[in-house]
């Protein structure tokens, strides 16, 4: 699989339990959740969701060489954030 990040750039991942956590559902949802919670009335730019961010960190820690459990745990730390989980951070 071959990944766009609007920062890091492309990336090929060829892992197999990393493709696996990446195409499933609880991973795909993130998709849907940004990662600012409800920020459009303030940063009405370029949206960033969960799903880009918690991929952001896979490939920082896949580029730091570091191991395939910390990759994962990378990838998946935000799978349990819901929707407003962050919207009252800032009171």
């Amino acid at each position: 699989m071959i990944y766009t990040d609007r920062i890091y750039g492309k990336i090929k991942i060829t892992e197999p339990i990393i493709l696996e956590l990446i195409n499933c559902p609880s991973i795909q949802r993130l998709k849907g959740i940004d990662q600012a919670g409800y920020s459009k009335p303030w940063f009405s730019g370029i949206p960033r969701t969960r799903f880009e961010h918690s991929m952001g960190v896979f490939i920082l820690l896949k580029k730091y060489n570091a191991c395939l459990e910390e990759q994962i745990a990378g990838l998946i730390h935000d799978a349990s954030h819901l929707t407003f989980s962050h919207a009252k951070d800032m009171l």
